[in-house]
């Protein structure tokens, strides 16, 4: 009975995580960005008991499902990991794995006929077992608060042990059995301690050989109590009971027939806990917290800080003082609440073909202004570390979509890099080629060999996407690429795993160019120096609970917006110079290296000509700006800048193109 017990326990566990994992499987988004980023290890160790110990196996039956790790009778380490499989803002479930090792001491037989159990006439006395094995299960991490987490857990496990005693007691006269009479009988087994696997026969069950087993199959429930006390990091205590599936080292079969329990044992445990690697978790400023994860003590103090002095302004008086105090800082933080954009009256749409081809582009010419470029959320990261820069930038026209896959297509064609696929008209005209050494030119990079780590740009065959990269990120496991950038569907969606080079000669090609980091972030914030995002306000949902943008809303999470990956570059509302998804979707190349200071920042021409950039041949990293759909919200930010090395392309990187308007007050970039 107790056997069948534990087998039908071990098979309805066993089928409840099947069914739970294939259901997480089928519904998970991809994870793109970042794998050990969402990873936790812990480390934590504790005392133990066994709990169906052979000591006194004639007593009655005692249902003792749980019990207390006391009297100690040994210890245990777990080095584990977990990664969140699905989030929200009070509860995380985890993937949990891990290693045991455990130590464990149990007392001798004190059965009252000891014949009944042990064929031999020696009883093993003090043994001693060491076990080692991987876990695997989930747990269910409750948030409580902002501090604290309690968290149910189960966990499937295989232990490989070996018990050992360092003596035997004679049955029959009960005193210890001499260590040169074991050792004579069974030279085999060495010196003590004795391995008592090397001894087979020692007890029966049903009078046959009842062997140690080697490997020990065990289910393991419990609960943890955590509490959070720098960022990401927790400290917790833990109780769990693990029941062993087979015989423990007591080698419990005949001992369990006269009316004793199934093996067990139970484990109190301290630990802590802390993410892999903490500098790729990106904490949102808005609530100082990252999904799942409660917020650092210094950001609560520097609030409370904050909030202590905006209860000393009680007048206006105090207010217009504050006010001369902090100057473009009061602006700053002040315009998220703006409502009418007097500039965006001024901005004027435009259609155009993209080279000579048929295919119409969008593109909308921006007035010329200044504003604060800069991060104005808060910095957590580091990531500018000059802070902010007044720049002035002149008119120009920037694409009111990103490029699509149908417009890099066509240019793929045009350069006769790719036939004309069979799903196509051939008819259509996809434009001219243009020679090779002329495009380099037009695109400014015909001396790109003398660049720092130059890129292979020997012809047309060069210009196609990295399809290696949508695979290394198991994005062929959503769609294939094949049928990403060729199915007439997938048209109107933003072309990726281009580098900065390939964009910089489609541009070239379309007639076009990169737009500067300062024209861009210009662009997104549609020239309001205070804005965090390109829409005016905090928040990235609507009133209605719709979002804004397309990025990662909770940690692995990205579908609540609608879209597991990329999404069509039209979606979502565009800013009020009327541009498409300069935050989410997908990151945008920019003409600029890149450099962690504006200082560099340099007017090109005359002094009117005051749109700024930072070029440089000798930097390998060049800027990418906006975020994208594999994004937390802090990384969608217009202020907040990224980079990636110059001939390395991603799925979460594709561009927009834009134009020089004023071109009397200096050079065309």
């Amino acid at each position: 009975m107790v056997r069948k017990r534990q087998r039908l326990l071990l098979s309805g566990t066993v089928l409840l995580l099947s069914v739970y994992l294939v259901t997480w499987v089928d519904q998970q988004p991809v994870r793109a960005q970042g794998f050990w980023s969402d990873v936790d290890v812990h480390l934590q160790t504790g005392i133990n008991n066994f709990h169906g110990n052979f000591d006194r196996p004639g007593v009655a039956v005692r249902e003792e499902l749980v019990g207390s790790p006391f009297p100690i009778e040994g210890f245990h380490i777990n080095i584990g990991a977990s990664r969140p499989i699905n989030t929200s803002p009070q509860y995380n479930m985890r993937m949990r794995v891990g290693l045991n090792y455990i130590r464990h001491r149990s007392p001798s037989m004190s059965h009252p006929n000891p014949g009944e159990i042990f064929q031999t006439n020696w009883i093993p006395v003090n043994i001693i077992n060491n076990a080692v094995g991987p876990t695997l299960g989930f747990s269910f991490e409750y948030l409580l608060g902002d501090q604290w987490a309690i968290e149910p857990l189960a966990e499937l496990g295989l232990l490989y042990h070996n018990p050992k005693t360092d003596a035997f007691l004679d049955r029959g006269d009960r005193t210890i059995v001499p260590h040169n009479t074991i050792e004579s009988l069974y030279p085999e087994i060495g010196n003590a301690p004795y391995a008592l696997r090397d001894i087979s026969n020692d007890r029966v069950r049903a009078g046959a050989n009842d062997e140690l087993p080697i490997f020990l199959p065990a289910i393991t429930g419990g609960l943890r109590l955590s509490r959070n006390f720098a960022g990401g990091y927790r400290s917790f205590i833990e109780y769990n009971h693990q029941f062993f599936m087979s015989e423990y080292f007591d080698n419990y079969g005949a001992a369990a027939d006269h009316g004793t329990n199934p093996n067990s044992m139970s484990k109190l445990s301290v630990g802590i806990s802390y993410p892999l690697d903490r500098d790729q978790r990106e904490v949102s400023p808005t609530s100082g917290r990252a999904p799942g994860r409660v917020a650092d003590p210094d950001d609560l103090v520097r609030m409370e800080r904050i909030e202590n002095i905006a209860n000393l302004i009680r007048t206006d008086e105090d207010l217009r003082e504050l006010q001369s105090l902090l100057s473009d800082k009061i602006l700053l933080y002040d315009t998220p609440g703006v409502r009418f954009n007097k500039m965006a009256a001024e901005a004027v749409e435009y259609i155009t073909p993209l080279g000579d081809s048929d295919i119409e582009t969008e593109m909308v010419e921006v007035p010329g202004g200044s504003f604060i470029m800069g991060m104005n959320a808060v910095d957590e990261l580091n990531i500018q570390v000059q802070n902010r820069k007044r720049i002035t930038v002149n008119p120009f026209r920037i694409d009111k979509y990103a490029v699509t896959n149908e417009q890099y297509r066509a240019f793929l064609i045009a350069m006769e890099a790719i036939p004309v696929p069979e799903n196509m008209d051939e008819d259509f005209n996809y434009g001219s080629p243009m020679d090779w050494d002329e495009l380099l030119v037009e695109a400014e990079i015909e001396d790109y060999t003398d660049h720092a780590d130059p890129p292979a740009l020997d012809g047309p065959e060069d210009l196609l996407p990295d399809e290696s990269q949508w695979r290394a990120y198991g994005l062929d496991d959503v769609v294939p690429w094949e049928t990403y950038f060729y199915d007439p569907f997938y048209n109107d969606f933003p072309i990726v795993i281009v580098n900065w080079y390939q964009a910089k000669l489609f541009a070239a090609w379309a007639g076009k160019r990169l737009p500067t980091e300062s024209e861009w972030e210009y662009a997104a914030r549609s020239g309001v120096s205070g804005r965090i995002f390109p829409w005016d306000g905090l928040s990235v949902q609507t009133n209605t609970g719709e979002y804004r943008a397309n990025f990662m809303q909770e940690r692995g999470v990205y579908d609540k917006d609608g879209y597991a990956i990329m999404a069509p570059v039209d979606a979502f509302m565009p800013n009020d110079f009327g541009l498409y998804n300069m935050a989410g979707n997908v990151s945008e190349w920019v003409l600029d290296s890149y450099n962690p200071s504006y200082v560099v920042l340099e007017s090109v021409g005359t002094a009117n000509f005051v749109s700024p950039s930072y070029l440089n041949h000798q930097e390998p990293r060049k800027v990418h700006r906006g975020g994208s759909w594999s994004s937390t919200e802090f990384y969608i930010g217009v202020g907040v800048r990224n980079f990636q090395h110059k001939n390395r392309s991603t799925p979460m990187i594709g561009f927009r193109a834009a134009q020089s308007v004023a071109q009397q007050y200096g050079r065309d970039f």
